[in-house]
This record gives C-alpha cells, sequence and structure tokens, in this order.
C-alpha cells in the first residue's frame, strides 16, 4: 500500500489566506491534522473539553483562563448564531484554532503577540489590567510557592513601572493600558519569548 502525500482541505486553504504570516501550506496542513486528532468526537469543532484533554496544555497553571479566552469572543468574533451564554458550552472550529496558534509563530507581529497576552491577563475583558486581575494571574502561576505578601510585592513594582509615565499624575495608578502594556513588554517579546517553533 503507497500513502499518498495529504492534499490540503479546503480549510486549510481557506484559513491560510487570513493568515499571511503562516505562509506553508505544509504548516498548515500540519495544524489541521493536529486539529483533527484533537477532535475526539469528530464534530469539526473543539470543545473546552478537547483543549483540556491535551496533557502539555491541561498542567498550565493558566489552562482555565485560556480556554476561556479561546473561546470568547475577545480573540475572533463568534457567528450570530452562537448564543452561548457559558464560554465553555462554545466549541473552536478549524480556523480559530489557527488564529489562537499563530500569536506563537515567529513571524507574527508584535502588537498580535502582545494583544494576545495583554487578554490574558485582563480577566474581565474590559481593556484594561487592574491589581485584581495580575494577582489572580501571578497567584495561579505560582501556587503555593511563593508567599503571598511577595506576589502582592511583585503586583505592585509591575503596576509602578506599567505607569511610570504619569508625569501629570492623571493617570490611575491602579490600571495598565494596553499602551502601558506594550511600553513595559514590547522588549521581552520582540526577544523571541512568544514564539514557539
Amino acid at each position: 500500500m503507497t500513502c499518498s502525500p495529504c492534499k490540503p482541505s479546503p480549510h486549510v486553504r481557506s484559513t491560510r489566506d487570513t493568515h499571511p504570516y503562516l505562509v506553508s501550506e505544509a504548516e498548515l496542513t500540519r495544524l489541521y491534522e493536529r486539529f483533527k486528532a484533537l477532535d475526539r468526537d469528530g464534530s469539526g469543532t473543539l470543545s473546552a473539553e478537547e483543549i483540556l484533554g491535551v496533557p502539555e496544555f491541561a498542567m498550565n497553571p493558566l489552562a482555565s483562563r485560556l480556554v476561556t479566552l479561546f473561546l470568547s469572543d475577545r480573540l475572533f468574533p463568534r457567528d450570530e448564531e452562537d448564543t452561548s451564554e457559558n464560554y465553555f458550552d462554545r466549541e473552536m472550529n478549524f480556523r480559530e484554532f489557527v488564529q489562537v496558534l499563530a500569536v506563537f509563530h515567529r513571524g507574527t507581529p508584535v502588537e498580535e503577540k502582545l494583544k494576545f497576552a495583554f487578554a490574558v491577563i485582563d480577566e474581565h475583558g474590559n481593556g484594561e489590567i487592574s491589581g485584581a486581575d495580575l494577582l489572580s494571574m501571578l497567584k495561579a502561576m505560582v501556587g503555593q510557592h511563593v508567599e503571598d505578601e511577595q506576589v502582592a510585592g511583585i503586583v505592585t513594582s509591575i503596576m509602578e513601572a506599567a505607569t511610570s509615565d504619569d508625569t501629570d499624575g492623571k493617570k490611575p495608578r491602579d490600571r495598565i493600558t494596553f499602551e502601558d502594556f506594550c511600553r513595559v513588554l514590547e522588549r521581552p517579546v520582540t526577544d523571541g519569548l512568544m514564539s514557539i517553533d
């Protein structure tokens, strides 16, 4: 029996048009094969349960927050007929799967990576990161390994660094805007800390 080369599906071709920094059809074909393997029920979409079923993903302390973000309308618009109130009742199609993973591609513009990172921390999706948002994320990441006072100190330092350009005293010091976030984090993201090969 000979194995014929995998032909790109229509899903791969249409998705490629919307992601110019994913230039390789081979990359998209590999992603589609991975998507199909994760889609255990064969529905053509990924549920929260299927996403959390990936062991490497499930062990991430932010897994639940990430799944909520992936399945919300904060990263990409939802179909009008999707009336699910609970994000965990929604499912992700292949195009959305690629949109999420495209953030980590080396060719993705830095601003796209920063938007994603900001959305992960902005737990309520209100366009600002509060000290409470940061505290919640950091506690999830460090668990019981770091004392609460130390985590609070880290949050204070981050808030001060992010709002340090407040020369006229008019800016609220307890909120980080996307512009503040970009100013503080552009260098680490530019240096490849949010890329996978």
